[in-house]
């Protein structure tokens, strides 16, 4: 949700500085924003949130101690194969327990 805030405000700014030389009222809002709105126009060096990529986020959750075992386990070459799969899997995948008729 924070990185669609983020990405939605920053286009949103891109938007009044792309413009604002072609619309006076655009103009007007952008020199009067000192700090009015979450926007703040007015500093054109402002930063609204931080622009990390799905790769920065990813490499993030995979550091986590509980969390990362997860991205970890998916990259795992041997995570399909019947040697490592759960002994409910390999227990329930025979075909003499099959519940309906061969």
């Amino acid at each position: 949700m924070k990185q669609l805030h983020y990405k939605i405000s920053n286009g949103i700014r891109d938007y009044f500085y792309n413009n604002m030389d072609s619309n006076p009222l655009l103009n007007a809002t952008v020199i009067s924003d000192k700090r009015c709105t979450v926007l703040n126009l007015a500093d054109r060096t402002a930063q609204i949130g931080s622009n990390q990529t799905i790769a920065n986020l990813q490499e993030n959750w995979s550091r986590k101690q509980l969390h990362g075992k997860h991205p970890n386990t998916l990259q795992q070459e041997h995570r399909d194969s019947d040697a490592h799969a759960p002994q409910w899997r390999q227990r329930n995948t025979s075909k003499d327990t099959m519940p309906w008729p061969k």
